[in-house]
C-alpha cells in the first residue's frame, strides 16, 4: 500500500504542477496502461500495490524458508 500511495501521490503532483522532474512516463514500460494523467495515477497505484504485494510475499516466503532450514539444521 505504501508503494501504491507513493506512486499515486507522485503522479498527481506531476499532473497538477507539470513539473519536468522525474521521467515518470518511463514507468509505462513496466506498468501497462500507466501514464502521467489522472487515470494513469489510478492504474499506477494498482500496479504498484500488486508489485508491492508480490515483493512482500516473496520476501516473507524466503525469510520463513531460511528460518525453517536454520532450525532444522
Amino acid at each position: 500500500m505504501t508503494a501504491a500511495l507513493a506512486l499515486f501521490l507522485l503522479t498527481v503532483f506531476h499532473v497538477l504542477t507539470g513539473a519536468p522532474g522525474l521521467p515518470l512516463g518511463l514507468l509505462s514500460q513496466y506498468f501497462y496502461g500507466y501514464g502521467v494523467s489522472w487515470p494513469g495515477a489510478l492504474v499506477g497505484a494498482a500496479w504498484a500495490a500488486a508489485c508491492g504485494f508480490a515483493g512482500g510475499w516473496l520476501l516473507g516466503v524466503t525469510h520463513n524458508l531460511s528460518m525453517a532450514a536454520w532450525m532444522f539444521a
